[in-house]
């Protein structure tokens, strides 16, 4: 929102300059982004009045004119504009000035007669693109001023970065609101000064409203007899500070009340209606228009449309229609100033991705008590620049009407949560500043009505928020809180997901934040990753985008997502992970089992090249060791993998995760047809695990465990087993058969090859044995290694390599 401050003090006086008034609306929540001063292209122009006309005896089209310019003589300038008389005030280019396309002005001889300066028309001045004649002025200034400081020129607009709860600040209106009430000033609302003609609208035009619930409320009034042309120059500035372009007076009009007070407006040729008539209603089967940017546009039976007797003629609350488009023929506008539903006009807007200014505002909550002050503003200022005849009455449909909520407001509660007392007079006072009516005022309470144009307010927090926001955030001193503090014994448990984020990011890992929906493609290629295959995820009624259409059933998309993001950006090494519930569908209930899921991702080196160390790249095994230390930390048992097959895994390079023989999710590296779908080019690991499966299985609490102060002691064992033997059987076989003196185990050499035969193969592991309280004698280790060395014979007929 663009805000001119000259145009600001019309409504509210103050005496800020612009950087304190940026500093203020900041301060009070409604960030100030930038401040730009706005100059004229011009220099050394004065406002200057025709004392003399003469003809010029050299040229038929020439005039001779004596122009009063202040205390100086009267200046002769050589002038060939056809639309000046004795007596005009008008802006007067001095010898040296400027104007707009850089033309500098000097004293010339014009066929024989000095010329002292130049007399401008608008677009001379660079102010608008009127140029059939020379600007005439108010008659009312003084001779001699500088025409800048005369028409109030210079001036500094702010741009505000209105957040989505406030559509209230989307007008001048509503930033003077705020203004007045920070300053503490009556604020000025414009009102409009309407001569109605004798003719009766009722008998002129009907509105019917055939969805009440998508147009809560419609008006309209009609202007006949307006001669389409150029804006004043006044209202073309106000509306190029506020980033519009005019186009003519009557569509300038519905622009300029669009930004003074909020509310968007609409003109249609009234001649092209058929009927002359408006009925609001759905689009029906197989409609398109082509709105007023040239597109043809296909509506569905969701979308609200304006329309006449035969065919719509507008898209509600976005943009109009070409067939009924203002143009120079047009002689009668009526004027649309409704109320629309913001949801129906959101969707709207998303399926023909076509945002405006309109919709911006009506998609955020537009005001319906501003409806008729809108309108009536419209049709007054369309009047007086279009030279209209506005018809008796007005119309106004009206069957959704608002009524205001009613919020009682706890003294007490202001100071509980602020920390300091504010007097009720205060309270009362900054409240009713910003539009609020309070209808009665206790020592203990308040109860306030809320104004229709806050749709942000429904909650007692909120009206505290309000006032702490104009009696102003820095004036509230920071102190200790005041509750009895309340002693627990003991550490309290951590939530799972908080040891996990300290876990990974302890790894080296980044956390990511996505939508919690996503594409139906995507969660395809991960379908068994919810209890049996074929499952759908659950379909979003009112999806924004397909690829955000349903809720997600695993982490993995968003995870490749990313990676594929920052791979293309150049950073190949990456290292992340989200937590976050996923929702699996459940078989005739209309609710998902929601599971809290932990999933990480990793491609690229994770351990950089340098001069002494060699690269290290995140691959299944990495992966698994980053989800042992995670199940770890969190206090489950010893993490266990078995071979797996998932969709959207490498066949070969998959496994599941256990704690205590319970499946709680996989880890392996993704399949190379979907790293090519991806377009990452590198190869991703990745592990995801079902917290909510896995809690049953969390036993272990954290501890101080004492070291051992006596000596281990270490012995080898190499055997040789069936190539299809995982190696993870056997470490759990071996773990379960040592006993409680084995204190580690390390596979650290695997063997193919013609010694061992075909089919088979070779793995060493070296076992560590250790005792708490005593030295372990040699038959003691001898006597576990054999039974480590019994259990693999029996259950996977291994034998000792010689």
């Amino acid at each position: 929102m663009r805000v001119s401050v000259n145009w600001l003090k019309e409504f509210v006086p103050f005496d800020l300059s612009p950087a304190q008034l940026a500093r203020a609306l900041t301060m009070a929540g409604l960030e100030v982004e930038t401040i730009d001063e706005v100059r004229p292209e011009f220099t050394n122009v004065a406002v200057g009045r025709i004392l003399t006309l003469s003809r010029h005896p050299n040229a038929d089209k020439l005039v001779l004119c004596r122009v009063e310019v202040g205390s100086s003589p009267p200046l002769s300038i050589v002038c060939g504009a056809s639309n000046i008389t004795e007596g005009d005030t008008v802006p007067v280019a001095l010898v040296g000035a400027r104007l707009a396309g850089d033309l500098h002005v000097k004293k010339a001889k014009i066929r024989g007669e000095t010329s002292e300066g130049m007399l401008c028309s608008e677009r001379e001045l660079g102010i608008s693109n009127e140029h059939s004649g020379i600007m005439i002025l108010p008659s009312g200034l003084a001779t001699g001023t500088n025409l800048e400081d005369a028409l109030g020129l210079v001036d500094c607009v702010l741009e505000l970065g209105v957040t989505p709860n406030r559509p209230d600040c989307l007008s001048m209106l509503g930033v003077a609101r705020e203004v007045a009430a920070i300053t503490r000033t009556k604020l000025r609302i414009p009102q409009p000064e309407l001569r109605e003609s004798e003719s009766e609208i009722t008998s002129l035009t009907s509105v019917t409203i055939d969805d009440g619930r998508g147009c809560p409320r419609y008006a309209a009034r009609l202007v006949s007899d307006v001669a389409i042309g150029p804006s004043p120059a006044w209202l073309q500035q106000r509306l190029q500070k506020a980033g519009l372009r005019p186009i003519n007076n009557v569509v300038d009009v519905t622009n300029y009340v669009l930004i003074e007070l909020g509310h968007p407006l609409h003109a249609f040729d009234y001649e092209k209606l058929e009927e002359n008539r408006i009925v609001v209603r759905r689009a029906g089967a197989g409609e398109s228009i082509v709105t007023l940017d040239g597109m043809t546009r296909d509506l569905s039976k969701q979308m609200l449309v304006i329309a006449d007797a035969e065919r719509p003629v507008a898209i509600a609350g976005v943009m109009g229609g070409a067939n009924t488009e203002v143009t120079e023929q047009t002689r009668k506008v009526l004027i649309e100033s409704a109320y629309f539903d913001p949801v129906s006009i959101r969707r709207t807007s998303k399926a023909l991705g076509l945002s405006t200014e309109a919709s911006y505002r009506f998609e955020r909550g537009a005001d319906p008590e501003m409806v008729i002050h809108a309108l009536d503003q419209t049709a007054a200022l369309m009047a007086q620049l279009a030279g209209g005849a506005v018809a008796r009455g007005r119309i106004d449909q009206y069957p959704g009407r608002f009524v205001p909520p009613e919020i009682r407001l706890r003294h007490s509660r202001i100071k509980k949560i602020l920390g300091v007392e504010i007097p009720r007079d205060d309270v009362v006072s900054i409240l009713s500043s910003l539009g609020f009516a309070v209808i009665s005022d206790e020592p203990a309470m308040a109860k306030i009505r809320v104004p229709s144009h806050r749709p942000d307010v429904s909650a007692e927090i909120d009206l505290i928020e309000e006032v702490a926001r104009i009696h102003g955030y820095e004036k509230i001193e920071a102190t200790y809180p005041q509750d009895a503090a309340i002693m627990t014994r003991g550490v309290q448990p951590r939530p799972r997901e908080d040891e996990g984020r300290n876990a990974l990011t302890s790894c080296g890992f980044s956390e990511i934040i996505t939508f919690s929906f996503g594409s139906p493609a995507d969660m395809a290629d991960f379908a068994n990753a919810t209890p049996g295959n074929g499952i759908h995820p659950i379909r979003m009624k009112n999806p924004l985008a397909e690829d955000e259409s349903v809720l997600r059933i695993t982490h993995i998309p968003a995870l490749l997502r990313t990676v594929q993001k920052n791979v293309n950006l150049g950073n190949k090494g990456l290292k992340v992970f989200e937590v976050g519930k996923v929702y699996w569908p459940v078989a005739g209930e209309p609710l998902p089992d929601e599971r809290l899921c932990i999933a990480a991702a990793a491609t690229g080196l994770f351990h950089e090249v340098n001069w002494r160390d060699k690269p290290a790249e995140a691959d299944f095994f990495y992966m698994k060791g980053v989800a042992e230390t995670l199940l770890d930390i969190l206090g489950y048992s010893l993490m266990e993998t078995r071979r797996a097959s998932h969709a959207g895994f490498h066949p070969g390079i998959c496994a599941d995760i256990l704690v205590d023989g319970v499946t709680i999710g996989k880890v392996g590296e993704i399949h190379p047809a979907l790293i090519q779908k991806y377009d990452i080019g590198q190869k991703v690991s990745l592990f995801e695990i079902d917290l909510s499966a896995a809690e049953p299985q969390r036993r272990r609490e954290h501890g101080y465990e004492k070291p051992s102060r006596f000596p281990y002691s270490e012995r080898d064992l190499a055997i040789v087993v069936d190539d299809a033997v995982e190696a993870a059987a056997l470490y759990s076989a071996i773990r379960t058969a040592g006993g409680e003196m084995l204190k580690r185990v390390v596979l650290f050499d695997m063997y193919r090859g013609k010694q061992v035969g075909e089919g088979k193969k070779s793995l060493a592991f070296n076992l560590r044995f250790q005792s708490s309280d005593r030295t372990l004698t040699d038959e003691e280790v001898t006597a576990a290694f054999n039974r480590v060395v019994e259990e693999l014979e029996k259950r996977f007929g291994a034998k000792l390599r010689a």
